[in-house]
């Protein structure tokens, strides 16, 4: 039994550089996820920009300077919202590339439809882990122009995009089941959630050493040693 999975990840303006960099493959290795084949990274596509990367955080940038807010962005606001799209391996390897691609296709359109076409940063396929996935990255914009995710997505509405999503599925085609509250089905979440906290936490950590070399002070006068070499916590810095 295989299930129509769409799950909904939130990002501020300091997660959104790291997002790019894992849904465009701009790095040839991933610390946090070996299941990624890079010599097959590029089958990969975009459905929303086609092959051209692109610089998330301007667009982002750019579709909120449309919305023409009364009040500036705060800095820990939801700015983009990540939407992924799967099902399991058994499901795929069903499907020939054509009808894998529709899946694909036709998942983007109801993304593209239910939050605005205009607000969409990217749709990137990815076909070179264990089980093909779709992240379809957004400003989340409601019907009348605010930036604001936790409007977009209250538990009624997560509820109803499920419900929903699954019935679209069915009507293009797709033998899917609706995703239950079954060992087998919080199993594959538990695997996605894992990717998704492990892409997180990279993002924090490379965030917070860039912090730490901003911060590092400069040679102070009469110190032997250079800046940056590192003294033991116990030891006083020169």
């Amino acid at each position: 039994m295989s299930y129509a999975i769409i799950r909904i990840q939130k990002m501020t303006a300091g997660s959104v550089r790291g997002i790019q960099i894992h849904d465009q493959r701009e790095k040839d290795y991933s610390h946090s996820n070996p299941d990624i084949d890079f010599e097959k990274s590029k089958d990969n596509y975009d459905l929303h920009n086609g092959s051209t990367h692109q610089n998330y955080n301007l667009k982002v940038k750019e579709r909120i300077k449309e919305l023409n807010l009364p009040k500036a962005v705060r800095k820990d606001a939801i700015v983009m919202t990540q939407c992924l799209v799967t099902s399991d391996k058994p499901f795929f390897d069903k499907l020939s590339k054509e009808q894998q691609q529709q899946f694909f296709k036709d998942s983007y359109d109801f993304i593209k439809e239910r939050y605005g076409e205009k607000n969409i940063i990217s749709a990137s396929v990815h076909l070179d882990e264990k089980t093909p996935h779709m992240h379809v990255n957004f400003v989340p914009v409601t019907e009348d122009g605010r930036l604001c995710a936790k409007d977009l997505f209250k538990r009624g509405d997560l509820v109803k995009l499920h419900d929903d999503f699954y019935k679209y599925c069915n009507e293009k085609g797709f033998e899917l089941e609706r995703g239950q509250n079954t060992e087998e089905y919080k199993k594959h979440l538990n695997l996605e959630e894992y990717k998704l906290q492990s892409k997180k936490q990279d993002i924090e950590k490379t965030k917070a050493e860039l912090d730490h070399i901003h911060k590092e002070p400069g040679p102070q006068p009469g110190c032997p040693f250079p800046y940056f070499l590192k003294l033991h916590r116990s030891e006083k810095s020169c």
